[in-house]
């Protein structure tokens, strides 16, 4: 006798990754990006609310979405500044060093933005009056591997993380909050990108040390079997 196993739903790459995700329940917003557009803009969070909406025509590889400041992906539902936790795997090329994400918009000096220039891994943040660099850590954009990028906000402190093959690298600064929420986007700003992300999340919740690294550590694991290699 044969048995014929049929898998009927073509988000199930998604749903293991959901099974064995650490904190994916206090996360409001993740994707896993790339394929097509319908899986980039599916929001896998269990406790999440709503899908993505893309702006332009990002584009969807192979475990990875290419966003630029035209082609980007913002949530629907928008999310407070504190206290907040976002974390991104993001790549670029050796001619566009930069990568966004966050809720800071040029145009109202409000909200934050986890971003990376050439070598420096920082926090934008603004009160909707002034606008601050904060939390800057040495960290080398360029690279042909994906990288695990994270920063929290407690309404006073901020903290960066930045991981490769040498370890973590961390850095807290003041920060300044408003009461108000956003959209939060991933790309879309002017001047930044295009960059590649395979997978970005945000949580009204800061994280300790020791969750980010669990994140870490099995984002890395899992996206290996999307042809994703973070280092």
């Amino acid at each position: 006798m044969s048995v014929t196993i049929k898998i009927l739903d073509a988000s199930f790459p998604n749903k293991l990754f959901v099974v064995g995700f650490p904190y994916i329940k206090l996360a409001t917003n993740a994707f896993l990006f790339g394929t097509n557009e319908e899986k980039s803009l599916k929001n896998i969070a269990p406790n999440g609310t709503g899908n993505a909406t893309k702006y332009g025509n990002p584009i969807y590889g192979d475990g990875f979405a290419t966003l630029s400041p035209e082609n980007y992906i913002g949530t629907s539902r928008p999310i407070a500044y504190k206290p907040i936790t976002m974390i991104g795997v993001v790549r670029t090329d050796a001619q566009y060093a930069q990568y966004s994400m966050g809720t800071y918009r040029n145009n109202t000096k409000r909200g934050f933005m986890l971003y990376n220039n050439t070598n420096t891994l920082s926090v934008f943040i603004g009160d909707g009056t002034n606008a601050f660099d904060k939390a800057g850590v040495p960290f080398t954009a360029k690279t042909p591997s994906f990288k695990f990028v994270a920063m929290t906000f407690d309404g006073a402190n901020i903290k960066t993380y930045g991981f490769d093959s040498t370890g973590v690298k961390t850095a807290i600064a003041t920060g300044v909050s408003s009461a108000t929420t956003e959209t939060c986007y991933f790309g879309g700003m002017p001047d930044i990108g295009p960059f590649d992300i395979a997978f970005g999340a945000t949580y009204d919740t800061v994280l300790t040390d020791s969750q980010i690294n669990e994140i870490y550590q099995y984002t890395k694991s899992f996206l290996a079997t999307r042809n994703v290699t973070v280092v």
